[in-house]
């Protein structure tokens, strides 16, 4: 409702990205940026710059939508083997090559629906976001979008900590969920081999601290080495 009345009355500027509630994203021609700038700064609207190529997802890059659009007939498109949605409509992806094809051209011009993307997911049972690459920004946005709502939000990377580590315990939020994994699938062409748990008993060095573990609903003994 804010950015609304800040746009009233600008011909050349236009809203690109609603990344959440509290984040829109705004684009336009130099002049109007100017003066929507100032707007922004006499009503104590918090704004900055974003050092980018040229105003993405508004009707200034109508002439690269035909332009996409042929390249695209270069190539032909199978119907996605997963639900897709797109942040152009916030709706799942159309099936047909033809369709999916119009989708993608027009999103260089339309702007970008992620609230309304990520709230049309948790409408339709989705309650798990996972943030594919490095950073936060879309994990920050969906709980920000979702706030208050019982959802699980996990971030895959993160710099400067071990990559390895970092997704093992992406993995362990995601099955705290309730949710299963393919462990095995860790352990793919890395050369390990299971080993028999009874042979193992007795056989550790002094200096190994073995550690016994007595499961209570098989009466069974298992052994970990530190």
């Amino acid at each position: 409702e804010t950015l609304s009345g800040l746009l009233e009355g600008l011909s050349d500027v236009w809203a690109v990205n609603y990344n959440s509630p509290q984040q829109t994203v705004v684009a336009g021609s130099n002049t109007g940026m100017d003066v929507f700038l100032e707007k922004a700064a006499a009503a104590k609207v918090r704004s900055s710059e974003l050092n980018v190529a040229c105003a993405f997802h508004s009707p200034l890059l109508k002439d690269a939508e035909s332009g996409f659009r042929a390249v695209l007939g270069n190539y032909q498109f199978s119907s996605p083997k997963l639900t897709v949605m797109s942040n152009t409509d916030a709706k799942v992806y159309p099936n047909t090559d033809t369709a999916i094809k119009e989708r993608l051209a027009e999103h260089l011009v339309s702007p970008v629906r992620f609230t309304d993307e990520v709230e049309n997911m948790h409408r339709d049972g989705v309650s798990v976001f996972i943030e594919a690459g490095p950073g936060r920004v879309l994990t920050a946005l969906v709980a920000e979008i979702l706030k208050g709502q019982d959802i699980a939000v996990i971030q895959t990377e993160r710099a400067g900590v071990n990559g390895l580590t970092y997704i093992l315990q992406a993995l362990a939020k995601y099955v705290a969920t309730g949710r299963k994994i393919r462990a095995t699938e860790l352990f793919r062409s890395r050369g390990a081999v299971a080993l028999d748990i009874n042979i193992l008993e007795g056989n550790f060095k002094a200096d190994c601290h073995p550690l016994f573990f007595n499961s209570s609903a098989t009466n069974e003994q298992t052994v970990s080495k530190d």
